[in-house]
């Protein structure tokens, strides 16, 4: 169901924006459906990532624009208080 190489994972979350037109189209349909929005964007994430390889997904991405939407920071080492 969930596709061949899955493993299920709970309680942990992803947040992202999505225009408002993808917005109200995933609500009419969980509405119309029965199914919880977030049902539907983890089998379509699923779907997309299942199909393709990942150079693939990368160009598939790029020719819509994806991007960093912030700066990537090099986490530094958590001292210890002696």
């Amino acid at each position: 169901m969930f596709g061949r190489n899955c493993y299920l994972v709970q309680n942990k979350t992803v947040t992202f924006n999505v225009p408002r037109e993808l917005n109200a189209r995933v609500r009419r349909l969980a509405f119309h459906a029965r199914l919880s929005k977030s049902s539907i964007v983890e089998i379509a994430l699923m779907d997309f990532l299942d199909r393709r390889t990942d150079n693939e997904i990368v160009a598939e991405l790029l020719s819509r624009g994806a991007r960093l939407r912030r700066e990537v920071r090099t986490r530094l080492p958590v001292s210890t208080v002696e």
